[in-house]
Parts: structure tokens; C-alpha cells; sequence
């Protein structure tokens, strides 16, 4: 499957110049969208909340994903693209993937800069672990609200910019970076 990958993206270059190719996913493809956290700064403690709140006021759940990571898109608007940072990418997607989990766990869990404080991460959560009568652990949350969508080719070379849609987020999602495939920051 990786080298199809590659084929259909080397094909794209050489009839077109540029890239804007939807492929069979091979990175997250068990990260689903299935929530929306609308914003996650308004969950409080799902087993000692204050009197006034009302959590089907601050989330929506999907029996079926919202978003499924079936397909991604592959995506350059530079012409004659140095390909070699997306068969590295491709290459080494599962190493990379769970660098992603790892990092994306920290920063949301460990107030490391994520749209809301860790705590309302943690509660809404809970609020999910209640409603379906299991624990998550906070790498299995995190794939409950998240998809990759995009991966483009960065301004340089060496770089990727990874669209993920997110339950938090839904109008701009999350970007991460790469340069030589190591995460450089979250917008």
C-alpha cells in the first residue's frame, strides 16, 4: 500500500506539477471524530458539578464518527515538490503516529497549550467514560476526537503541516508540524 502511495503521488507531480490527491489512509486510521466538545472550557465535573450545570448543554455525541479517517488528502500547491519528506512520512507512519498520540496526550492532558486547561479535558472525559459506562485511557479519548484530514507539504523540503479535524475545534481543527518529521508545533 505505501508504494501505491507514493506511485499515485509521483504520478500527480508528473501530469501536474502539483499535488491534491485523496488516498486510502495510512496514518491515525483509528482516530474518529466522535464528539463535539463545542468548547471544552465548559465542562466541569461530571460527579460534583454546581447545581446550574447541565452537560447535554456542552457536548453532542455520534454513534457513527462524525469524521472517519478512511481517506486523507494529500496536498502541495509548490510545483516540482522534493518528494522525499512524504516517503520518509509514509515510510515511518506508524513510529510517527504514536509520537503524534504521545504529544497530542501531553498537550492537552498537561496544560501544554491546548484550547482549554487540562482539567476540562479531563472532565469532559469523565463525562464520556459515564455516558458509556467504560474507562478511557487518555490516548483512547484522544482517538475519539480526532482525524487526520490533510498532510501538505510544508514552505521548505523537509516540512509537513498535518490537518487533524477535532471534537474541540470543529471550524479550525488542529494543525501540527513537521520538519524531517519531528513535531515542531501546534497551531
Amino acid at each position: 500500500m505505501m508504494n501505491s502511495i507514493i506511485e499515485q503521488i509521483k504520478k500527480q507531480v508528473d501530469d501536474s506539477g502539483d499535488i491534491d490527491l485523496q488516498v486510502d489512509n495510512f496514518i491515525c486510521k483509528d482516530w474518529n471524530v466522535y464528539y463535539n466538545l463545542y468548547n471544552p472550557e465548559n465542562f466541569e465535573d461530571p460527579e460534583n458539578h454546581p447545581k446550574w450545570y447541565n452537560e447535554s448543554d456542552v457536548y453532542e455525541y455520534y454513534e457513527k464518527p462524525f469524521s472517519t479517517a478512511e481517506k486523507v488528502t494529500i496536498y502541495s500547491s509548490k510545483k516540482n515538490q522534493n518528494l522525499q519528506v512524504i516517503i520518509d512520512f509514509v515510510e515511518k507512519s506508524v513510529e510517527i503516529e504514536n509520537k503524534l498520540l504521545d504529544t497530542i496526550v501531553r498537550y492537552t492532558f498537561g496544560n501544554g497549550g491546548a484550547y482549554a486547561d487540562a482539567k476540562h479535558y479531563k472532565y469532559a472525559k469523565r463525562t464520556m467514560e459515564l455516558m458509556h459506562q467504560v474507562d478511557f485511557t487518555n490516548e483512547e479519548f484522544m482517538k475519539r476526537n480526532l482525524r487526520i484530514n490533510t498532510i501538505e507539504f510544508g514552505s521548505s523540503d523537509d516540512e509537513l503541516r498535518l490537518h487533524f479535524d477535532c471534537s474541540w475545534d470543529g471550524e479550525h481543527g488542529l494543525i501540527i508540524n513537521l520538519k524531517n518529521n519531528e513535531i515542531t508545533s501546534f497551531e
